[in-house]
């Protein structure tokens, strides 16, 4: 019974899997993407581009592809590298794309 106890406490513990959210470029992408209960994402973002990233658009839809929210983060990734990053919070949380579909277009 303790290590049921255990691993459930656990597994409530831990933050949204990371995972890679892709953009509208193909050679831009943040990657390890994890939401903390903070609002707060933390990622990799990738840029494989020969310009600079600075900003990144959320595009969020309902059910029925209508458009029901939208934000900005902005970025400093230099042409043909990669920044660790932390971004969000409470005006701009993370947990909006959560179960949401959306898009997201690169800057």
């Amino acid at each position: 019974m303790k290590k049921i106890l255990v691993m459930f406490c656990l597994i409530c513990s831990m933050s949204v899997s990371a995972e890679t959210l892709n953009t509208d470029n193909p050679n831009r992408y943040l990657k390890n993407y994890t939401c903390n209960e903070s609002g707060y994402a933390h990622y990799n973002a990738v840029n494989k581009t020969d310009t600079r990233w600075s900003q990144i658009n959320f595009y969020i839809y309902d059910s029925d592809g209508d458009p029901i929210d939208n934000f900005q983060w902005n970025l400093s990734v230099g042409p043909n590298s990669g920044e660790k990053m932390v971004s969000g919070g409470l005006g701009e949380s993370c947990k909006k794309l959560i179960g949401v579909k959306y898009k997201v277009k690169a800057w």
